[in-house]
């Protein structure tokens, strides 16, 4: 019995080879003398039996631990609803998930057969959506609890096995207890030292990035300084890379690229992104006479965690299909509107949880069916979380386009529920009703800016309020978006036009990242830009790595992930 345990146990290990499992049920088999055939054949269904038995068990000591965690997350009470529970009575995306430990049916089955062996990929898990306001400190002790609470059960788990009488019989309570015992050694080396992290360390995202200041003498090779901080990248993870540009005229350029199995990731995307930039005409980009203050390139590699290593999964990401808008900027000539391409291009490195929405923290993958509403996306959201990112600061990058600024001040101060929004019901700011807002705006402002209104101060915000909501007030569309309080009005016109002169004014692209960052859960090391803002790239971290290094004489900026990309020389020729 005790050999027969032993064997079942090592096959049942994750990632034991095939034919392990069926070695593990056959050799005592074979080993055994057998008088009869009808011997033989029961001492062969009882080795099935002993085996299937042992995974039983092993589901159930692993279900029993992840219950541990959330039973420990109840009781700190960090969080009025159950982490299986969504807003109302409708579980959540990740309450599904979590119903099953984030491991599907398929491979639940698989687990269950005795033959087979337990694939490395079922990880049994639960996703606690964390409770903002409480301070990092707090949420890190949180977190150790957590981690230690399930390790300290299945210890208790074990012992328990192990003192108390054989109350399943003795052919069963072996099996229980080596089960038991397993589970309580799996949570010592990963709850307990984190043995089961260094994997997912091994391979990781990696950004990297350039700025050329456009005014001195001389060029840069660009492509050589690219292609040699993408190689160096990619020891993180090669399986995808991108390249991505904003040119002078407000378009971007950007490649994206997967190798081949022996193929190497930084020529094959250094050499197609440059392709395009000489299909575009572009060789005079990085010249003497080119006018514009500077040109930046956002590169990333990736190792694929959160989907396959596809080129639509690739970084760069944007959310949104590129737009022509009417934007608004101020120069030494006034107040100046023009037609413009609107993209956002996001890199990112790291994990993205969750982000609050109505009240409560949202997944990547909820928020993605959130802004494909908002931003009236057409196609299919694809599963990478970092889209979700390119989504967010879409939504929160408004400074000087009203048609965007107005969106997000909807969402601000009358933006129905989120069930609403997803199902299309009452209450929403349809795209025609979007555009004539627009419109009714962007003329009260020229207007305005034409007898040399100003609004650098917050008088002038306040005046510029009054007159946009003064001609919103007989579009007859707001009516049912914004009724009287005295008829059940929750909120008020005018709230809706401040908060979206407050957005016109203020929320440039930096203030779109911080925004994200201040309210995000996970790791972040993000580099963003916006065809709006030529000249501009943002550049975050928080909880990932990313350094950047000057050359005043080069008149360059680099910066990535891995600062030993950041080690190659630039110079002007």
């Amino acid at each position: 019995m005790s050999l027969r345990i032993t064997l079942a146990a090592f096959a049942s290990l994750p990632g034991a080879p095939w034919p392990a499992p069926l070695a593990a049920i056959a050799l005592p088999w074979l080993s055994e003398p057998h008088s009869s055939s009808e011997e033989a054949a029961q001492a062969l269904v009882d080795g099935l039996r002993l085996a299937f038995a042992l995974r039983v068990f092993l589901i159930l000591a692993t279900a029993l631990h992840e219950w541990a965690h959330v039973a420990a997350d109840w009781l700190m009470m960090l969080r009025p609803k159950s982490a299986f529970k969504g807003q109302g009575s409708k579980p959540g995306a990740h309450a599904a998930n979590n119903l099953l430990f984030n491991v599907s049916l398929a491979m639940w089955a698989q687990c269950l057969c005795p033959i087979t062996p337990w694939p490395l990929a079922a990880q049994p898990c639960v996703h606690l959506p964390p409770r903002g306001g409480r301070g990092e400190h707090h949420a890190a002790s949180h977190d150790v609890t957590l981690r230690l609470a399930g390790a300290l059960f299945s210890l208790l788990l074990a012992l328990a096995a192990s003192l108390f009488p054989p109350f399943l019989g003795p052919k069963d309570h072996p099996v229980c207890l080596a089960a038991a015992w397993m589970v309580a050694s799996g949570a010592a080396a990963t709850d307990v030292l984190g043995l089961g992290s260094q994997a997912q360390d091994t391979y990781l995202c990696g950004n990297f990035g350039m700025l050329v200041v456009a005014l001195l003498e001389g060029n840069v090779d660009v492509a050589g300084i690219l292609r040699a901080m993408a190689a160096t990248t990619a020891a993180r993870g090669g399986q995808s890379g991108g390249i991505v540009t904003v040119l002078p005229d407000g378009s971007a350029v950007r490649e994206r690229h997967v190798p081949t199995k022996r193929s190497d990731i930084a020529q094959g995307l250094v050499s197609g992104f440059m392709r395009k930039m000489q299909a575009r005409g572009m060789a005079r980009l990085w010249a003497r006479e080119w006018k514009a203050s500077c040109s930046f390139f956002l590169g990333h590699t990736r190792f694929a965690t959160s989907s396959a290593p596809t080129v639509g999964e690739s970084h760069p990401h944007r959310f949104s299909l590129p737009q022509r808008v009417s934007i608004w900027r101020r120069g030494a000539e006034g107040w100046v509107r023009r037609d413009e391409m609107h993209e956002v291009y996001v890199t990112h490195n790291g994990d993205f949880d969750y982000w609050p929405l109505f009240g409560v923290q949202r997944t990547h993958k909820e928020v993605g069916a959130w802004l494909r509403e908002v931003l009236q996306l057409k196609g299919a959201v694809t599963g990478c979380d970092s889209v979700k990112v390119a989504g967010i600061i879409e939504l929160l990058r408004t400074q000087g386009v009203w048609l965007f600024s107005m969106r997000l001040g909807f969402q601000q101060t009358a933006a129905p529920s989120f069930d609403t929004t997803l199902k299309g019901g009452e209450g929403l700011l349809s795209p025609a009703l979007l555009r004539q807002c627009a419109s009714i705006a962007d003329s009260v402002f020229t207007d305005f800016v034409a007898k040399g209104g100003d609004i650098s101060g917050r008088g002038d915000i306040a005046s510029l309020s009054t007159l946009i909501t003064d001609g919103l007030s007989a579009c007859r569309g707001l009516a049912t978006l914004f009724p009287p309080p005295n008829v059940g009005g929750s909120s008020s016109l005018g709230e809706f036009v401040r908060s979206s002169v407050v957005n016109f004014v203020q929320n440039d692209l930096f203030s779109a990242l911080s925004h994200f960052l201040s309210d995000a859960h996970g790791s972040f090391g993000i580099s963003t830009c916006c065809t709006l803002d030529r000249d501009t790239v943002c550049i975050a971290s928080r909880g990932q790595a990313m350094s950047v290094s000057f050359n005043p004489q080069a008149g360059t900026v680099l910066w990535g992930s891995e600062s030993a990309a950041q080690n190659v020389e630039v110079v002007r020729k």
